[in-house]
């Protein structure tokens, strides 16, 4: 990636970070989970993520770069 964004926006109930570049991307198939797929790094931030009772997304294409975006409750 040459450039990468980190935007932090405080909601009224949540917090979200979302972090994206315009890398080179990778395939994603969510519905093998992240272990099963290799992935362990992604999924330890997706239990992370939900150990806090948050949400985490990920979106990426081969490519194009990508975004992954994380939500928090304000109150944990």
């Amino acid at each position: 990636a040459t450039t990468a964004e980190v935007v932090v926006e405080f909601g009224e109930n949540k917090t979200t970070l979302t972090i994206s570049d315009n890398g080179r991307g990778f395939d994603i198939d969510e519905s093998k989970g992240f272990l099963k797929a290799g992935k362990l790094g992604l999924a330890g931030m997706k239990e992370r993520a939900h150990l806090l009772g948050g949400t985490l997304t990920i979106e990426s294409k081969l490519n194009s770069g990508t975004k992954i975006t994380l939500e928090i409750p304000d109150k944990i």
